[in-house]
């Protein structure tokens, strides 16, 4: 699992309502090519969100990784499956 806490600085009512109401989103979501929600801490100042592990980091990461390098087959694989979140239904 990884837990990732939110900077103190972004801790804005308005901000805190909307990570409330992404996360009751993101609790209903399964699907094999989304990561796995596990749960969430909305406490103050301990904002924080806790999912599954990735080992190799975001799919931001590793697409701006200058150190990896992606065919446009693998490419093409990781739209494909993006494209099946958005296709299917996911919850």
């Amino acid at each position: 699992m990884a837990i990732k806490k939110l900077p103190a600085h972004k801790l804005t009512e308005e901000f805190l309502r909307e990570f409330a109401r992404e996360a009751r989103l993101m609790r209903s979501l399964r699907h094999p090519n989304v990561l796995q929600f596990l749960g969430a801490c909305l406490d103050p100042p301990d904002i924080c969100i806790v999912t599954e592990y990735m080992p190799r980091g975001s799919l931001y990461q590793l697409i701006h990784d200058k150190t990896v390098t992606l065919t446009w087959e693998r490419i093409r694989l990781i739209a494909l499956d993006a494209a099946k979140v958005l296709t299917q239904r996911a919850f």
